[in-house]
C-alpha cells in the first residue's frame, strides 16, 4: 500500500505516484515559497551558497527548500528522513522530478545545452557504516532518477574512506576539517573528456 511519505496517510489510487497527499502536498509546496535570509528569494529562485563551495569552483547551487532542524514533523524534512530509512523509487522519482526544472535552467545559465552530452551526476556517498545499516545510499537513489530524465550519465566520482565521521555529528569548524580526510576522488573514472557535474547531496549545511 502505498502511503504519503510526510504523515503516512494512505494515498488514493489516482495519486498512488505521489509522494505526499493532498494536504502534505501543499505544506510541501509553501516550504518552497519560503525566503532565503539573504537575497529575500524563494527556495526555486535562490541560487546562494555557502562560501566553502563558492571557494571550490561551483557556480550554482540549487534546492528545493532551506533545511530547519527544529520543523522535524514538516514535509521538507521527513521525506529526507524517510529517504534516509527506506530504500524507495517512488519518494526518489519525486525529489529528482523537482530538481530537474531548477538544473536545466541553471545549466542553460552557464552555457550547457545538452545536459545528456555535456554533464555527468554524481553524490556525496553516505557513509559506508550508515549505508551497510540502512541497506542504500539515499543521494545514489535520487541521483539514478536524475540519470534517467536527464539521459545524463550517473557515475561515481567521489569515494568516502573508511573510518571518516558523520557530518551531521560535528560542528561547522570540524565538518571542514572532517571532509578533508573524508572523500577522494575516483582516479578510476579519469577522462580528458570535459563535462559539468551535477553533485547532489541531500541536505548542504556547511
Amino acid at each position: 500500500v502505498r502511503k504519503c511519505v510526510s504523515c503516512g496517510e494512505i494515498l488514493r489510487y489516482d495519486a498512488a505516484d505521489n509522494a505526499f497527499c493532498a494536504a502534505c502536498s501543499i505544506k510541501w509546496n509553501v516550504s518552497k515559497a519560503q525566503t532565503c535570509q539573504s537575497c529575500y528569494r524563494s527556495a526555486f529562485e535562490c541560487t546562494c551558497m555557502p562560501k566553502l563551495l563558492s571557494k571550490a569552483g561551483i557556480p550554482c547551487l540549487v534546492k528545493l527548500g532551506f533545511y530547519d532542524k527544529n520543523k522535524y514533523n514538516e514535509p521538507q524534512n521527513k521525506i529526507i528522513y524517510f529517504l534516509k530509512h527506506n530504500k524507495n523509487k517512488r519518494a526518489a522519482g519525486f525529489i529528482a522530478k523537482e530538481l530537474v526544472p531548477q538544473i536545466k535552467r541553471e545549466a542553460a545559465t552557464i552555457g550547457i545545452e545538452d545536459i545528456s552530452a555535456e554533464a555527468v551526476i554524481s553524490w556525496i556517498p553516505r557513509s559506508r557504516k550508515a549505508k551497510v545499516k540502512e541497506g542504500h545510499d539515499q543521494s545514489e537513489l535520487v541521483c539514478q532518477q536524475l540519470s534517467e530524465m536527464l539521459s545524463a550519465p550517473n557515475v561515481k566520482l567521489i569515494l568516502r574512506k573508511r573510518g571518516s565521521m558523520e557530518q551531521k555529528k560535528l560542528d561547522s569548524k570540524a565538518r571542514s576539517k572532517n571532509i578533508k580526510n573524508s572523500f577522494v576522488f575516483n582516479k578510476k573514472l579519469y577522462t580528458d573528456t570535459k563535462k559539468a557535474v551535477i553533485l547532489f547531496d541531500d541536505i548542504v549545511t556547511t
